[in-house]
Order: C-alpha cells, then structure tokens, then sequence
C-alpha cells in the first residue's frame, strides 16, 4: 500500500509534467491557441469596433487642445464604417499570417530552442493601404460636406470679420458686398464656399494624404503639398462677386461708389447763383441721380460689378470703368427747381406801389445780383420765370455743370482708395490677400516641416520614417538586455526540467508498479490484480480531480474574475476593455482546458488499462483453463 501511494503521487507528477510538455512548454501550443480562439479575428473585427466607438466618446481636446469637436464624430463616418476600412487595409487572415510566425518565433526562443529571434512586419504598406481606405470613405460618406460646414465655414466667417471694419452701416463698397441679405460677412462666406466645395476639398485632402504617407513610410525622400485655386474656382468666386453686388441698389453702387466722388472733389458745398438764389452739392448730387435711367444705370452697374469681381479674383491686374455723367439732363432738372422756387418766392412779393420801385426793381431784375422786394405790374410771374430760367440755367451750366467731368473714370486705384477710407489700412491688406489667394500657390515641403519642428522632434520623424520605411524588426537575445539573462536561462532551465522530468517520472512510476505488483502477492494472478488495482485506484481520482471537479471550480473562478476585473462605465476606452479582458480569459480557459484536459484524458486511459488489468486478474482461472484447452 505504502508503493502504491508513492506510484499514485509519481503517476500524477508524470501526468502533470507530461501535459505540460505538449501544451505550455511546446512552442506552437500558443498560437494553436490563439488560432482556436480566433484572437486574429478577434483583433480585427470586435476589438477595432470597440476602439473606434471608444474613440467616438472621447472629447475632443483628448485628441488635440485646439480642436472644438471629436474627429471621429465630426466626421460623419459611422463605426462601421471606419472598422470595414482598417479591416480592408488589413484583413484578418493578413493579420493573422504575419502575428502568428513572431509570436511562435518568440516562445520558440524563450523555451531555448533558438539563441536569439527577429521579429520582422513590413508596416509601411498597411499604412498606406489604410490611409487610402479612410480618404475614400470620406469622400463617400458626404465628410467633407460636413468638414466644410462645420468647422471651415466659421473659420470663413472669421476670416470676413476680421477684414471687415467695426461699423459695417457706413456707405461705401463694404455696404455693396452686402447684396440683398445686407450682411457683408455672409456675403463673403458665400464666395468662400463658391471656391472650396467638398469636391475640391476632397482632392486637396487625398492628394495631401498621400504625399504625407509615402514621405512617412519612406516610399519618397521628400513631400510637396500645393494648394492651387484654377481659373475655374477664380471665375465662379468672381461671378458670386459680380451676383453680390448685382443684389445691391444699382443706383447706389454707381451713384455712391463712382459720381458722387468725382462731384464732391469738384463742386463747392454751397453755389451762388443769380437773384441771391444758391444751390447746394446735395441737390447737384439729387439732380444727377433723377437724371439717371434706371435701366440704364443697372447695365453700368453690371459692367461695374463685373470688373471689381474680376480685380478682387485675381483675374485681371485692374480694371478701367467709364460712365458719362448726364450733365444736360441733370442741369435742365436742376435749373427747372432753382427758377420755380424763384418765381414762387417772386410771386410772394408785393407789387411795386411807385414807378419808382418799378423802375428800381427792374434793374434788380436786369442785373440778376439780388431778388427784389417787389413785383413790377407789368412783369407777370411768369415772365419772370422764363426769364429766370435762362439765367439760372447759364448760372448752372457755368459755375456747376462745367466742374462736373463729362465722363467719370473708376479704375482699381479708386477702388482702393475707397477701401481704404472705409475700412482703415486692414481693409486693403485683406484686399491683397484675397488676391494672393486666387493668384498664388500655397506650398509646404518636407524642408518647411522639418524647419518647423525643433531638433528631438525631428530625431522622432526620422525614427518613424526609418521604422515604416524598414519595417518593424526587433532581434532579442538575451546578452542585449540586463538581468533578462538570468530569468532567461531560468525559464529555459524550468522548460527543460518539464521535458526530461517526465521520463524520470514515467521510469519511476513504471518501477512503483512493478514493486507493487512484486511485493504484493506471490503468483501471476495476485501481482496481476495489484497492479491493476494501483493504477485504477491512482488513476480514478486524478480522473475525477481535473474532470467535473476542475470543470464547476474553474468556470466559478473564471466567472467571478469576469465580474471582479469588469470596466467601470464612463472611463475612457470602458468598452474595449471589457472586450479584450473577457477575451484574455476565453484564452486562459482554453489554455487550461487543454492542459488539464491532456491531464484527463489520459488518466481515463490509465484508469481503462487498470480496470481491463485487474479484469483479467479477475478471469486468471478461464484465461489459464482456455489456453491450456487451446494447448491440449
């Protein structure tokens, strides 16, 4: 009995050791069990939907302090959508063929069968590959649309205020650029957005991507990013201009903007005139203005808006203007009101009570100085005002219609001019800008990012380029790292201890077999049944140990782990975690399983053996009478 518990004990510690030296210490039992619980698929699939939609709820200074918005959820791209990208750059069975070699390499050398181990990825592919998937799921996904609303509209929108001047409700070409909506900075967006429409952004952004990409996996020595507006973009920002200012009131554009300029550099506040009449600027502005047909006016005003548009794009160097100012027409309608409040405030007069106030106010009249102070009977109202008219009207055309130019030229110099006094100096340095940017690229080189980036930060690119360029390769050995050598050799020790330590159990424990078969009985018969009865009775219980009673204590173990180690809601990245905890303990029970299981398996095919041993013990004397029958 005494052999017998030290067979029981040495039969476990082979089983034990025997199990371990097919699973633990066998170099492909890892990814055996990797494959069989379908971690590659895993990572690819489950795990990259969870880190997306974590991703998702992050917020959006975690990802940069200058952004307003999370990215991912900016973007308009949905989970799904995102994961099927990364998972088409890089499919699950690529995954798997590339992990699963470094990861058997790795165990192969931490278990001493290899000196050292490289582990080799190509990663520069399956960066442009997902650089590629996620430009063209942007453009499909309508996210520039949604980059373009949501975040550069209001950059336009800040763009215009700074550009504009405080007080937006002073006349002039700021008013203009107002158009029907009268909001000078809505007007301005609109001719942004004209010119950068998803479709363009879209292009700048995949043709920008790729640059950056094959820079930075090191399929280019260098990267040039060139921001272009076409004569297309140009002329559709132009036309938007020329639409703008066409909402305007033409009769103030021409009016505001070109005449009343050139009359106000040229005529007097006040004129005197004939009979101490006086006529102001205004009412020449007035005059000038009831002169103008209004279908007339719209044309010049069209022609006007077509050559600022043309100026403000880019398309022209300047631009000359011309409108003929309708003197005749405008001195007519002016001399007409002079000469009939004249002939109204005559007819106010009294009549001359003595011929010598006749006399006396005929000469008045005859001179033209003053008004008189009284009405000669024989001059009738309205012989005074034909008369006054004539000269009223030589008046005019003298002292006012000659100063006025016949025709008024606008060119991009008034316009500047013009800006510049309603807007300050700011004005017009937008006014180049806006220029520059229909008429200039804008470039950014791998010099320009290198120059911006100080020299640590630098070190880093170059690390990155030279890592996806070369791809990932890591060699360990043991003498490169410290103290590693030590647990090293220790690991390998225990790894070799398990494969030889089997032998020496299975020799020892065949040996206690033996002795108790020897020592137990004195015929084939006795020794017979006691060796069965010591490996079915050594071999029932471990059966039963790492069987039902391994199975309820290790899903109870495994389940309150579960519950024990679970993500808290609300922290960052909760759902991938949860994911992959629960998923690194699938492993850890189905690695047991199989140790344990090995355990079992064998153990019942002990126990059999055991069982059909003592059963023939049993039979000796029909097995013994049929031989001898067979013999006779």
């Amino acid at each position: 009995m005494l052999v017998g518990f030290a067979f029981a004990a040495t039969l476990l510690a082979f089983l034990v050791l025997h199990a371990a030296s097919s699973t633990v210490v066998r170099p492909g039992f890892y990814t055996d069990q990797l494959s069989e619980a379908e971690a590659y698929r895993f990572v690819t699939t489950d795990l990259v939907d969870a880190l997306v939609e974590d991703a998702r709820a992050l917020d959006a200074d975690e990802f940069d302090e200058d952004l307003t918005d999370n990215p991912i959820a900016s973007s308009g791209l949905t989970t799904p959508q995102i994961a099927d990208a990364l998972r088409r750059a890089i499919p699950p069975e690529e995954f798997e063929a590339v992990a699963a070699p470094a990861i058997e390499e790795l165990v192969e050398y931490l278990a001493g069968e290899r000196d050292s181990a490289t582990v080799s990825i190509a990663l520069g592919p399956y960066v442009e590959a997902a650089v590629l998937e996620l430009t063209a799921l942007m453009r499909e996904s309508g996210a520039y649309e949604e980059l373009l609303e949501r975040e550069l509209e209001p950059i336009f929108d800040e763009w215009a205020s700074e550009a504009l001047p405080p007080d937006q409700q002073e006349p002039g070409w700021v008013t203009f650029l107002g158009g029907s909506s009268g909001n000078t900075r809505n007007s301005l967006v609109r001719v942004f957005t004209r010119v950068v429409t998803p479709e363009w952004l879209a292009e700048q952004v995949e043709d920008g991507a790729g640059e950056i990409t094959s820079y930075v996996v090191g399929s280019s020595d260098g990267f040039e990013l060139r921001v272009a507006l076409d004569d297309g973009q140009a002329a559709a920002a132009a036309a938007e201009i020329e639409a703008i200012l066409g909402e305007a009131d033409a009769y103030e554009l021409a009016h505001s903007t070109v005449i009343r300029p050139a009359v106000e550099g040229q005529v007097d506040a006040v004129v005197a005139l004939p009979y101490g009449l006086e006529v102001t600027r205004e009412a020449v502005l007035a005059a000038l203005r009831e002169a103008m047909p209004r279908e007339w006016v719209e044309q010049q005003a069209a022609v006007l808006a077509a050559g600022v548009g043309s100026y403000l794009t880019g398309q022209s160097e300047g631009f000359t203007f011309e409108i003929d100012v309708p003197k005749e027409a405008a001195a007519t309608t002016l001399a007409d009101a002079v000469a009939a409040s004249f002939s109204e405030e005559y007819g106010r007069a009294p009549i001359c009570a003595t011929s010598t106030d006749a006399i006396r106010a005929h000469a008045v009249l005859s001179v033209g100085a003053v008004s008189p102070v009284c009405r000669p009977p024989d001059l009738s109202v309205e012989d005074i005002r034909k008369d006054a008219t004539l000269v009223i009207r030589a008046a005019i055309d003298e002292s006012v219609m000659a100063r006025v130019p016949d025709t008024v030229t606008y060119t991009e110099r008034d316009l500047r001019a013009a800006l510049e006094r309603d807007g300050g100096p700011d004005a017009l340095d937008a006014l180049d800008d806006v220029r520059a940017l229909f008429t200039s690229d804008w470039t950014y080189t791998d010099a320009d990012l290198r120059a911006d980036l100080s020299e640590d930060e630098v070190g880093a690119l170059d690390d990155v380029r030279a890592l996806l360029g070369d791809g990932l390769s890591v060699e360990v050995a043991a003498e490169d790292r410290e103290g590693f050598e030590e647990a090293l050799e220790g690991a390998r020790a225990a790894a070799d201890g398990v494969r030889s330590g089997r032998w020496v159990a299975l020799v020892i424990a065949l040996a206690l077999l033996v002795t108790v078969g020897a020592v137990g009985a004195d015929s084939w018969r006795g020794r017979l049944a006691w060796v069965g009865a010591a490996l079915l009775g050594a071999s029932v219980p471990i059966l039963v140990v790492t069987g039902p009673i391994y199975q309820a204590a290790s899903d109870a173990v495994l389940d309150a782990l579960r519950d024990e180690i679970a993500a808290e809601p609300g922290v960052a990245f909760a759902l991938t975690s949860d994911l992959l905890t629960h998923k690194l303990l699938d492993i850890v029970e189905l690695s047991a399983d199989e140790v344990v299981g090995g355990i079992a398996r064998n153990s019942l095919l002990l126990a059999i053996l055991g069982a059909a041993v003592l059963a023939a013990s049993l039979a000796w004397e029909r097995i013994a009478g049929a031989m001898g029958r067979r013999r006779s």
